[in-house]
């Protein structure tokens, strides 16, 4: 019982927050940015683009846009604490931090420049390719921020990991920082989820677009689907490592404090292998089916939101 305690205790001491104030502020404050990016030339459009700007495939591709970008700084904000904390020691894993930024970088922008070879899509927003080029820069600024902040805990369970021998308090450090990979995992799979769903809206938009005015061009189905699995394979090389490494420390721990019982003729091994199996339960070892639900939507939101936009596939 004490163990699970120490679980719920450390869990509630660690939970950051936001005020609704702060949060609907940060909301606007990145809602206004996305909004002045797509139409601050507004006036300027031609009027088959002023038409168009009334379509409903048009509204909602622009609804997901300015949304996710309104989410951005207040999933930052939230993160925050978290990330002013790692921070302190980034210097002990600034090899990894910086590589691993570098990787994601590198693999990010050879996937915007793939994209940029495939099908030629119609100007159905005047400058429309600049103005997402650079909604994608923020997103990958956004992306980046949370992505640090896994690395900056692998970071830290690796220095926990080579420690000759766990340290007395390590349980709830170790519980500390599972807490927070999760956090960081949520929102790194919210930012990749809702710009691939952004991308299902674009798909139908433009097809909605080249109908309306007979035009050549369009956005191939299958694209959004590609685009879903390459985030989802990026977001689960990002996590995975930290992951294992976790995994890593909580089995010391229950091997130190919960080793596999001896069988003996009395029956003691069976409350020794009930403490051992509250131990893997604290350390969420043993993921049931409502943890495993949590991970899976968070590294297959992307993919989700990919398959999402195949089922909303109303232009067929």
């Amino acid at each position: 019982m004490r163990i699970a305690a120490v679980a719920t205790q450390t869990l509630r001491a660690r939970v950051p927050a936001v005020d609704s104030a702060s949060a609907a502020l940060l909301a606007c404050s990145g809602a206004a940015v996305a909004a002045t990016t797509l139409f601050a030339d507004r006036l300027a459009w031609p009027d088959r683009n002023v038409e168009f700007a009334r379509n409903g495939s048009f509204l909602l591709y622009v609804f997901l846009i300015v949304g996710q970008v309104a989410v951005w700084p207040v999933a930052i904000a939230w993160l925050w604490d978290d990330l002013r904390t790692l921070a302190r020691g980034w210097r002990r894993n600034g090899r990894e931090l910086i590589e691993s930024l570098v990787i994601v970088a590198v693999a990010s922008w050879a996937g915007l420049l793939a994209a940029s070879f495939g099908p030629r899509i119609p100007d159905y927003m005047p400058h429309h390719r600049e103005k997402l080029l650079l909604i994608s820069g923020l997103g990958w600024v956004a992306g980046s921020i949370a992505a640090s902040g896994i690395w900056l805990l692998h970071g830290e369970m690796k220095e926990l990991l080579a420690r000759p021998v766990p340290g007395p308090r390590e349980l709830e450090e170790v519980l500390a920082l599972r807490d927070r990979l999760q956090r960081f995992l949520a929102v790194s799979g919210s930012i990749i989820g809702l710009a691939i769903l952004g991308a299902g809206a674009q798909r139908n938009m433009i097809s909605a677009y080249t109908a309306d005015f007979q035009l050549t061009g369009g956005f191939p189905i299958e694209y959004v689907l590609i685009f879903g699995l390459f985030f989802s394979a990026l977001l689960a090389l990002v996590y995975f490592p930290s992951h294992l490494t976790l995994l890593a420390l909580a089995a010391r721990l229950r091997d130190r404090y919960a080793p596999v019982p001896d069988l003996d003729p009395d029956g003691a091994w069976i409350e020794e292998w009930k403490r051992r199996a509250l131990l893997e339960e604290a350390l969420s070892m043993k993921v049931g089916a409502s943890a495993s639900f949590k991970t899976g939507v968070a590294i297959l939101t992307p993919l989700i939101g990919s398959l999402t936009g195949l089922l909303l596939n109303v232009h067929g």
